[in-house]
């Protein structure tokens, strides 16, 4: 990877090759929240539709959607107290309804939960995947009853020195890999170099992506980024993790993560960071392709900014929610242990949010690395290499 045109800058990942004298991205990291009015801009809207990532999922089963899905079949939330007592928060139709505020409760420790349509590993039309056929009722993403949908946070890297991150937010009902649970929370981060203000959206073009897969994060060497009628767009392709694979154990082989990857292949030990117990994944070739125009974007305020008068839909990002079981069945003992069978939590609570480097790195390479077989209105877009590495 190159440094950053005009800022002489490397990745953490290019640390040990950097040119003397050089900084490190990370070395320069001031982060801060946009202001409020730059929040609500148009600016900041077209910017992360300008970015906005493409995705190849390796199961055509599930897509990223809006948080609501969480309560279509009509749970309620429940409160579980450090105690370990459980009682009703909010009923389904208080849930249900698009323009109720809920305020935030006392930050007393208390943990909230929704549990998601389906029911694990059970059989159709029970089972998570049954569930979503039946509620999307059909399989085209265009007109299903929830649509793609990302969800788009910006905040200041560096604001003197011009980098803006978007955050890309995937929430997938449900992550049926080696660790099985509801309520997955994925994401990349696209940086962006220009001016200290969004005044001039057309001065920002990306210097740098990010990719998060389970416990890690990559900043990858090459990707593939999609074009668009606009000469300054430029979109990464995500690839949506698919096979994993536990010790060559056939209880621990599942067919989908929602782990985010910048290009097809086998990954080795991406699951934690214990060598020992450490889950490869294999992302082969897509069997459902959605171009950036496809998706929803949902944008992510502070959470403290969100009011009864300012987004009150987003209401949920002001309570400790987890969107799924607590538990959930058919995972090995392990992973119950460690909690690996527990939802994560929203954007506005993630140890990530506003900062692009709480995950360690991800210290391996591809072990088998694929030809992307894209789509021919794909190949058509697919930006220059020399269009891709912005950085140097």
């Amino acid at each position: 990877m190159r440094a950053i045109a005009g800022l002489g800058l490397t990745s953490q990942i290019d640390a040990g090759r950097a040119a003397p004298g050089s900084l490190l991205l990370s070395q320069l990291w001031a982060p801060t929240p946009l202001s409020p009015d730059e929040e609500d801009s148009h600016a900041l809207v077209h910017l992360a539709r300008r970015h906005a990532p493409a995705m190849a999922l390796a199961n055509p089963d599930i897509w990223p959607v809006d948080v609501s899905y969480a309560w279509h079949d009509g749970s309620a939330m429940v409160a579980r107290a450090r105690n370990g007592q459980s009682r009703v928060v909010l009923t389904a139709a208080e849930l249900r309804d698009p323009k109720r505020f809920h305020a935030p409760p006392p930050d007393d420790g208390t943990r909230y939960y929704v549990d998601v349509p389906g029911s694990g590993q059970g059989q159709a039309p029970l089972s998570w995947r049954g569930r979503w056929r039946a509620i999307q009722k059909n399989d085209e993403p265009a007109t299903a009853a929830y649509p793609p949908t990302q969800h788009v946070h910006g905040f200041w890297l560096n604001r003197k020195q011009g980098l803006l991150a978007l955050q890309y937010w995937f929430f997938y009902p449900f992550n049926d890999w080696v660790n099985v649970h509801e309520g997955d929370w994925e994401h990349i981060v696209v940086v962006l170099r220009g001016a200290h203000t969004l005044d001039d959206a057309d001065a920002f073009a990306p210097v740098s992506h990010l990719y998060y897969f389970h416990e890690w994060i990559h900043e990858p060497e090459r990707l593939i980024q999609l074009g668009g009628p606009d000469p300054r767009e430029a979109h990464p392709v995500v690839f949506v993790g698919g096979r994993g694979d536990l010790w060559n154990l056939w209880h621990c082989e599942r067919p989908q993560s929602g782990g985010s990857y910048p290009w097809p292949g086998r990954y080795g030990r991406v699951g934690t960071e214990y060598r020992w117990f450490s889950p490869s994944e294999k992302i082969g070739s897509p069997r459902r392709f959605l171009a950036p125009e496809a998706f929803r974007l949902v944008m992510l305020p502070e959470p403290d900014r969100v009011t009864a008068s300012h987004h009150p839909e987003l209401w949920w990002m002001r309570w400790p929610l987890f969107l799924g079981q607590r538990h959930v069945a058919g995972n090995l003992p392990t992973f119950s242990t460690l909690g690996l069978d527990h939802p994560p939590s929203h954007p506005g609570r993630h140890r990530d949010w506003n900062a692009a480097r709480r995950f360690q790195t991800w210290p391996g390479q591809v072990e088998v690395p694929l030809t992307p077989h894209l789509p021919v209105a794909w190949q058509k877009r697919r930006l220059a290499p020399e269009a891709v590495a912005l950085r140097g």
